[in-house]
């Protein structure tokens, strides 16, 4: 445990040399502009960053790619909720409620809200990775198949806490999703299921085309055939200062909420095989299940922001 914190904070002094530090702040400069594009993501941003890191040591290019890597769905929060637009994954679920706040004029609040939840998120689950680690590696490499299936069924159960009131077409969506989910290549008996022939599909339906299909399509077309613009008229449509630190407060205010969120990030991202969508989604439903203004969620509740951004952020070091 000793040999582990030396490492630890060796590694710290390195990071915060001027040379590291430079292509840290460079690194997260690309990443954010790589989230807030649609249909780009952090596996794309390593991708193109490849080769910039040939003649670098391990460590920079460490340093470099993990900073591309880490900010990007911190990025995708800003489409997500300013364009109603997932501009990575994880983001889907912030849209159900930070879209609407947008379109109520107060979209600086929920830009405030989600950016503050995704930094103290990192941090958490940062955190989570330097105390737990020895602790949690093996309880990570005992999860089999049974464990996997029981933690997919508690996915497909947080439908029924998110359609309280409209259970059919919750039940109706979770179907169409599991219709969306059989089309691709099939890992454990190597078949190809509903791909037509096409190479494409071979990896199945990406999230983020299709959340493109879904949620961005319809709000141009809404806006075209009105000619308006995203938000009410009858609301104020520019970003102050003041509503984005009240959305800064607001994640202080649901300190507790927060912690629980980032605590499930930290959790899915630790469970090989589960991923940030689901992460982000199991904080929305108990983020939903545990307020007292359950109700107004997915009219714009300010909630519905910091559960899934804390889960998003927080799952990068437990992952």
């Amino acid at each position: 445990m000793l040999d582990q914190l030396h490492l630890i904070v060796e590694s710290l002094f390195g990071l915060f040399s001027f040379y590291n530090f430079t292509l840290m702040l460079t690194g997260i400069a690309i990443g954010f502009v790589f989230g807030i594009i649609p249909g780009l993501s952090g596996l794309v941003a390593l991708t193109l960053m490849l080769p910039l890191i040939y003649e670098m040591d391990p460590n920079s290019a460490l340093v470099f790619l993990l900073s591309s890597h880490a900010i990007v769905t911190t990025g995708g929060s800003i489409s997500a909720i300013l364009l109603g637009i997932p501009g990575t994954e994880p983001n889907a679920a912030t849209i159900i409620d930070g879209f609407p706040m947008t379109q109520q004029g107060r979209g600086g609040r929920a830009l405030g809200a989600g950016l503050m939840s995704s930094l103290l998120g990192g941090l958490f689950g940062a955190l989570v990775l330097v105390i737990f680690i020895p602790v949690l590696l093996p309880i990570a490499l005992a999860f089999k198949s049974p464990e996997l299936f029981l933690l997919i069924i508690l996915g497909l159960l947080c439908i029924v806490i998110l359609s309280k009131g409209h259970l059919l077409k919750g039940i109706l969506s979770g179907v169409l999703g599991l219709i969306i989910s059989f089309v691709g290549y099939q890992g454990l008996t190597a078949m190809h299921r509903f791909t037509f022939d096409s190479l494409y599909l071979y990896d199945g339906i990406k999230l983020v085309p299709l959340g493109l299909g879904l949620f961005a399509i319809p709000v141009i077309i809404d806006l075209t055939a009105k000619g308006t613009i995203i938000t009410d008229k009858s609301k104020k449509n520019t970003v102050r200062q003041s509503e984005v630190w009240e959305g800064v407060k607001d994640v202080f205010r649901h300190f507790w909420l927060f912690i629980r969120c980032s605590a499930i990030g930290a959790w899915m991202g630790i469970l090989p095989g589960v991923g940030g969508t689901v992460a982000t989604f199991i904080a929305y439903g108990h983020a939903r299940a545990t307020s007292k203004n359950r109700d107004n969620f997915g009219n714009g509740e300010v909630e519905g922001v910091i559960g899934p951004e804390a889960a998003n952020n927080a799952k990068e070091g437990g992952a």
